[in-house]
């Protein structure tokens, strides 16, 4: 499909509203094949419940920030579950810097104990 731009930013505008109020889980292992999908055997889940943030609609994508949230598990990110308030729920890759993935970490390996904040993070409509 090779949306508008128009359309792009209308669904933005749809994902910002249905992700104000969740949560994000990020994740070692490996990503399910959808969001619907319970996370797979080997996914351990690193931090549980970052706050969603400053969520906006900005064009055609989405920005939010994720308050401080301590690791509750050592392991290495590389993927995330965001859940909206409404139960929706969208999976993103996440890697280190210039990875190319949704959410880039200055740091991958997680530690048990440490502390999780995401200043600022963007999912882009296609």
């Amino acid at each position: 499909m090779n949306a508008s731009l128009s359309l792009k930013n209308a669904l933005a505008v749809s994902l910002a509203n249905q992700l104000a109020g969740g949560a994000m889980t990020v994740y070692s292992g490996t990503m399910p094949a959808t969001p619907e999908d319970p996370p797979p055997v080997d996914a351990v889940a690193l931090v549980v419940g970052l706050p969603l943030a400053d969520v906006a609609a900005s064009g055609a994508s989405v920005t939010f920030s994720c308050t401080q949230t301590q690791i509750s598990e050592t392991g290495v990110a590389a993927w995330g579950r965001i859940a909206g308030a409404a139960a929706t729920h969208c999976d993103i890759t996440v890697g280190g810097p210039a990875s190319g993935a949704d959410l880039e970490l200055t740091d991958t390996e997680l530690y048990q104990g440490g502390f999780l904040t995401i200043t600022a993070a963007e999912i882009l409509v296609q």
